[in-house]
């Protein structure tokens, strides 16, 4: 056994023209059931250095990835306490000289005495002075189980690596204040020199706007920057003391929870039931509800506005408690749409799938099904159907509560992919909370996109000023069919994007069922249900036949390139970027593109300043992408962010304009630049890209 043992290969190393790496097992047997440590050492060439898991206003943090055998797990890397690292008015986290990451290696307890385990490390990091340079090595080592037995050459290695990491803290950490954390402590002023928090999230506090500190009766205070995300601390506190004449440097640990009372004080006044990290409750709801105000102005609205001002006129000058009635059962109608998508979201959430707002129009079936549904409605309007089902209160066909309910669904069904100004701060927020807190502001979301239509209900003054009932009536059904028609060809525009022309082929198909039962219907009188039949014949044959037929485009593929590590190597680089992030089925993304994005005033203003501009597509779900979105708080599309090449990324509006935008890039990046770099623009599926 110990021959086999002195066999085993426990170290192996590479080199890079800047990085010495070597990757090391702490013992070469180790019992089943028992642990070790593996540590992947960086000597770094002097003035170069790599990063921290946060790596502050630019850079990437070193990531490994194993293959492992059967019955071996690995444990997240634990890093040392990081340096600052300053690089012009921007700071980094990293280290310079040398950087040691420790992880520790689990062995099952069923593993038979004598098997060979081979490890195999991929680890990537990037390596920066003036320039960035991703690297990365591929390193195999190997244990056996049996009796420990430890290395001896890698002790000295592997002590040198556990000096390096940060202490559990003693103390509490307390955030009084947005912008002040204290510790609680028998702090020396005559001694204590220096002390500076590394957060270990974006956003928390402004790496290069610097900390001051004081001790205030025995505690430190440390005063800094909030960042655009501000909320509960957690990552490393350093402090350097002068001990007989010495500087002494010393690493302490805080996670979010370390608090007296178990939770970081917010300083903002929410409660530890809310769940709250940001927005508290009351403005996320606040601001969910004037989200869903303004979602009734965005383009995702459009197509069912005929059928929301055919329900109005219908009421018109009806009586004033049949006017209510209507008025509660499309709200009715919208609440329960967007409660049921909301518990659809949480649930695929919880059980890990990477989607967001808007999630439901990532499936192709979804996209099939509301065009058949918008070209049955359409024909409805147009007269083509006169029948009285309840399932034509959707058309404005039928005046009872069960066509307004119905009115409400389909609104809040086709707004639901949009994302209104406010409410992608409260959604994006809301997602991430205890369930009843999430449901909560998706509730206040549908409540406000409600509340213009509700309120009209109760204003029957306003409707009063339209002309009574009478043949005008018939002809604005008739107009109001072709927005309809638009929303159909707009939706297979899109099932197109997705799935291919297979798929757009089948869903002309269903249309053309959809067209044959209701000439049927008007041959025979004893066919009248033949539409709903033909609508619902239709609907089955799309769900069942486009899975099979959803053969996504190659170029589909392109957007996977855009994720945080791209970006992060760009700036990295010196090169800002321009993040959009879109879904050929959003109609505001859509629009903004044609109004902003792609004049030449915004284009020319993304080359004066040697912008490389990125756009992620988010038709089909790409877990990169929603990690994008969820790092800035956002539930869904679109999303517009400036990343200058180094410094805190902007966030644009939701809606936007050309001179917005170009002012954003002005205000963002400063000066011109005197010398254009080559533009990398990443499309959705287009052929041409």
């Amino acid at each position: 056994m110990a021959a086999a043992a002195a066999h085993a290969v426990t170290s192996d190393h590479a080199r890079t023209p800047r990085v010495d790496a070597s990757f090391a097992v702490e013992h070469a047997r180790v019992p089943a059931g028992g642990d070790t440590s593996v540590l992947l050492h960086l000597d770094i060439i002097e003035h170069w250095h790599t990063y921290w898991s946060f790596p502050g206003e630019s850079g990437e943090e070193t990531r490994i990835e194993f293959e492992l055998p059967e019955g071996v797990s690995v444990g997240a890397i634990q890093w040392p306490v990081p340096q600052r690292i300053p690089f012009g008015p921007a700071v980094n986290y990293g280290y310079e000289g040398s950087a040691d990451h420790l992880l520790s290696l689990s062995l099952a307890g069923n593993l038979a005495a004598g098997t060979t385990l081979p490890i195999i490390a991929h680890a990537r990091w990037l390596v920066c002075e003036e320039e960035c340079i991703p690297e990365e090595a591929r390193f195999t080592i190997s244990l056996e189980v049996g009796p420990i037995e430890a290395v001896a050459a890698s002790r000295s290695a592997f002590a040198a690596a556990r000096e390096r990491l940060p202490l559990a803290a003693p103390w509490p950490l307390e955030q009084p204040d947005p912008d002040r954390l204290r510790v609680p402590g028998e702090f020396d002023a005559e001694t204590l020199i220096d002390a500076y928090f590394f957060a270990d999230t974006w956003g928390r506090i402004h790496p290069s706007a610097g900390q001051s500190f004081e001790i205030v009766d025995g505690a430190l205070e440390l005063s800094y920057t909030p960042g655009p995300a501000p909320g509960p601390l957690a990552g490393v506190l350093t402090l350097v003391e002068r001990i007989d004449g010495r500087e002494q440097r010393h690493g302490f640990a805080f996670t979010a929870s370390s608090s007296a009372n178990g939770a970081l004080a917010t300083g903002a006044g929410e409660s530890e039931g809310s769940g709250s990290s940001g927005l508290g409750l009351l403005l996320a709801l606040a601001l969910a509800f004037a989200g869903g105000v303004l979602l009734n102005l965005m383009p995702c609205v459009f197509p069912v506005l005929s059928v929301k001002l055919l329900a109005l006129t219908q009421h018109a000058h009806g009586e004033a408690s049949a006017l209510r009635r209507a008025g509660y059962a499309y709200t009715a109608g919208v609440l329960c749409c967007f409660a049921a998508i909301g518990v659809v979201l949480l649930v695929l959430r919880a059980g890990g799938d990477a989607i967001g707002w808007g999630f439901q129009l990532q499936e192709p079936w979804v996209i099939a099904a509301l065009a058949l549904l918008f070209f049955w409605l359409g024909l409805a309007l147009s007269g083509w159907m006169d029948i009285g089902t309840r399932l034509m209160g959707l058309a404005g066909q039928h005046s009872g509560s069960s066509g307004d309910f119905g009115t409400g669904l389909l609104a809040a069904v086709v707004a639901t992919p949009c994302t209104a100004p406010f409410m992608g701060a409260a959604v994006g927020w809301a997602i991430l909370q205890p369930p009843a807190v999430a449901m909560s502001v998706l509730l206040a979301l549908g409540t406000g996109m409600a509340a213009p239509f509700l309120a009209l209900c109760f204003a029957p003054g306003l409707l009063q000023r339209l002309p009574r009932p009478g043949p005008w009536m018939v002809r604005l059904k008739e107009i109001l069919a072709f927005p309809l028609y638009a929303s159909a060809i707009w939706l297979v525009w899109v099932l197109a994007r997705q799935a291919g022309p297979d798929a757009v082929a089948l869903v002309l198909m269903c249309m053309l069922l959809i067209a044959l039962t209701i000439w049927l219907s008007r041959q025979a009188s004893t066919l009248r249900a033949a539409p709903v039949a033909g609508l619902i014949l239709a609907w089955g044959l799309a769900v069942v036949m486009l899975p099979g037929l959803s053969a996504r485009p190659m170029a589909a593929e392109q957007s996977a390139a855009v994720n945080a590590t791209r970006i992060a190597e760009l700036r990295a680089s010196g090169q800002p970027v321009f993040l959009n992030l879109t879904a050929a089925w959003c109609v505001t993304c859509l629009v903004n593109e044609r109004v902003a994005l792609r004049t030449d005033a915004v284009q020319n203003a993304l080359a004066n300043h040697g912008v490389t501009y990125l756009e992620g597509d988010w038709t089909d779900r790409n877990p990169e992408i929603t990690a994008l979105l969820e790092e800035f708080g956002r539930a869904g599309v679109p999303l517009y962010v400036i990343y200058p090449p180094r410094g805190t990324p902007r966030v644009l509006p939701q809606v936007l304009t050309p001179a917005m935008v170009v002012d954003a890039l002005d205000e963002t990046l400063g000066p011109k630049a005197a010398t254009v770099i080559t533009t990398s623009i990443q499309t959705r599926n287009e052929e041409s890209s």
